[in-house]
Protein backbone atom coordinates (compact mmCIF):
# COMPACT_ATOMS: atom_id res chain seq x y z
CA UNK A 1 0.00 0.00 0.00
CA UNK A 2 1.17 3.60 -0.42
CA UNK A 3 0.01 7.29 0.36
CA UNK A 4 0.27 10.26 -1.71
CA UNK A 5 2.79 11.92 0.11
CA UNK A 6 4.65 12.03 3.83
CA UNK A 7 5.47 15.05 5.71
CA UNK A 8 8.22 14.66 8.27
CA UNK A 9 10.12 16.64 10.54
CA UNK A 10 11.00 17.84 14.20
CA UNK A 11 7.45 19.02 14.87
CA UNK A 12 5.14 16.46 12.29
CA UNK A 13 4.86 13.24 11.15
CA UNK A 14 2.11 12.99 8.68
CA UNK A 15 0.33 10.82 6.01
CA UNK A 16 -1.37 12.59 3.48
CA UNK A 17 -4.06 10.83 0.73
CA UNK A 18 -5.50 13.41 -1.64
CA UNK A 19 -8.79 12.50 -3.98
CA UNK A 20 -10.54 15.55 -5.43
CA UNK A 21 -13.91 13.15 -4.96
CA UNK A 22 -16.70 15.16 -2.91
CA UNK A 23 -17.14 11.85 -1.18
CA UNK A 24 -14.31 9.65 0.31
CA UNK A 25 -14.85 5.96 -0.64
CA UNK A 26 -13.70 3.11 1.91
CA UNK A 27 -10.87 2.12 -1.37
CA UNK A 28 -9.54 6.02 -0.42
CA UNK A 29 -8.19 4.63 3.14
CA UNK A 30 -6.82 1.21 2.50
CA UNK A 31 -3.61 3.29 2.19
CA UNK A 32 -3.55 5.30 5.14
CA UNK A 33 -4.97 2.52 7.29
CA UNK A 34 -1.48 0.27 5.61
CA UNK A 35 0.45 2.84 7.26
CA UNK A 36 -1.00 3.65 10.00
CA UNK A 37 -0.55 -0.15 10.96
CA UNK A 38 3.24 0.50 10.28
CA UNK A 39 3.67 3.74 11.49
CA UNK A 40 1.01 4.21 14.45
CA UNK A 41 3.01 7.47 16.03
CA UNK A 42 2.11 8.99 12.61
CA UNK A 43 -1.05 11.67 11.92
CA UNK A 44 -3.24 10.63 8.73
CA UNK A 45 -5.28 12.61 6.68
CA UNK A 46 -7.35 12.19 3.88
CA UNK A 47 -7.55 15.08 1.76
CA UNK A 48 -10.86 15.63 -0.26
CA UNK A 49 -13.65 17.49 -2.26
CA UNK A 50 -16.59 17.38 0.19
CA UNK A 51 -17.17 20.27 2.51
CA UNK A 52 -16.58 18.91 6.23
CA UNK A 53 -14.40 17.48 8.72
CA UNK A 54 -14.44 14.83 10.30
CA UNK A 55 -12.19 11.83 12.27
CA UNK A 56 -12.87 8.18 12.01
CA UNK A 57 -10.51 4.98 12.37
CA UNK A 58 -7.37 7.19 13.45
CA UNK A 59 -7.52 9.53 10.17
CA UNK A 60 -8.46 13.07 9.73
CA UNK A 61 -11.11 13.67 6.86
CA UNK A 62 -10.48 17.28 5.77
CA UNK A 63 -11.45 19.33 2.75
CA UNK A 64 -8.69 20.18 0.40
CA UNK A 65 -9.08 23.75 1.06
CA UNK A 66 -9.43 23.98 4.62
CA UNK A 67 -5.91 21.64 5.10
CA UNK A 68 -3.58 24.44 3.40
CA UNK A 69 -5.38 27.35 4.31
CA UNK A 70 -4.20 25.55 7.92
CA UNK A 71 -0.92 24.36 6.51
CA UNK A 72 1.11 27.07 9.08
CA UNK A 73 -0.30 26.04 12.16
CA UNK A 74 -0.53 22.44 11.36
CA UNK A 75 3.69 22.62 10.10
CA UNK A 76 5.00 25.50 12.04
CA UNK A 77 3.25 25.10 15.42
CA UNK A 78 5.38 26.32 18.92
CA UNK A 79 6.10 23.67 20.39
Amino acid sequence: MEVDFILYGDKAFFAVEVTKAGRVREDDTAGLKAFLNEYPQATAFLLYGGPDRYYEDKIYFTPVTDFFRDAIELFFRQS
